[in-house]
């Protein structure tokens, strides 16, 4: 039986010629295979300003397929708390916790963009005040900080003893330092008694090495295409069938190797 759980990290694309119907249906049909693959989580990534991705609030996003599954953990991979604010954030993933409790993520991350300057008195009102959340107060979902490096964000999860995941499909050359700064500030909570670590790839599979070379050809104009906000011409294989044949062939590998 495998250790290591595989999850999904979903940005809802649209490739070309779809509409947006589609492109969430495909998404409600991916969840509920991956389910029936034996995938553990089904996380959802924010981002904002590409007609080739979708998922511009996880918190919805998780509500499209919440009640389309029954067992596999929904979450967000992540939240851009500088998109969002943190006590709205709370309060949405409360109610979607009080619907499905027991499988909920909460995954925190920082944005990308840069966010316009508030006026000194709305940052001050912002900040610094203690609240009760409700809902959100109670709520028994996981909660993850996201990372790339040995930064802050490592250093944080670490410190307060919460699980983080690395982002190696963001910066394949310095995940290993954000795990190592994770580890050496990690700090033993109510939550956890050690380090818990996510790891995120870039995989695709097919049914030989010749289909799967193929089948990942456009994933790299993809990436790029996203992270320049030009859009994306394609989707992490462009034929939805190929990409649910993908996860399964992984699911099942994964599972016949014992990892």
């Amino acid at each position: 039986m495998s250790t290591t759980p595989l999850s999904v990290l979903d940005l809802i694309p649209r490739r070309s010629g779809d509409s947006t119907v589609t492109a969430v249906h495909n998404v409600i049909d991916l969840a509920q295979r991956a389910e029936r693959f034996g995938y553990q989580r089904y996380w959802f990534a924010e981002h904002h300003l590409n007609p080739g991705v979708l998922g511009a609030s996880p918190a919805v996003s998780i509500s499209l397929v919440a009640d389309a599954t029954s067992t596999i953990r929904l979450g967000s991979a992540g939240v851009q708390l500088g998109h969002r604010q943190p006590l709205a954030t709370v309060e949405e993933f409360g109610l979607l916790d009080a619907a499905y409790p027991g499988r909920l993520d909460l995954g925190l991350g920082r944005s990308f963009g840069r966010q316009k300057e508030k006026p000194e008195a709305e940052a001050a009102a912002a900040g610094g005040v203690a609240v009760h959340a409700y809902p959100g107060e109670g709520a028994a979902l996981q909660v993850w900080i996201l990372g790339a490096s040995g930064g802050s964000s490592a250093t944080v999860a670490g410190e307060r003893g919460l699980r983080f995941a690395a982002g190696y499909h963001h910066s394949p050359s310095t995940v290993i330092d954000a795990v190592d700064a994770y580890r050496a500030a990690f700090v033993p909570s109510a939550e956890l008694d050690r380090p818990h670590i996510s790891v995120s790839a870039d995989v695709v599979v097919g049914d030989s090495d010749e289909q799967a070379a193929v089948l990942a050809s456009g994933y790299g104009l993809w990436v790029h295409g996203i992270r320049s906000g030009t859009g994306a011409i394609t989707a992490i294989t462009h034929d939805h069938a190929d990409r649910v044949r993908s996860y399964e062939l992984l699911a099942g590998e994964w599972a016949r190797r014992g990892n």
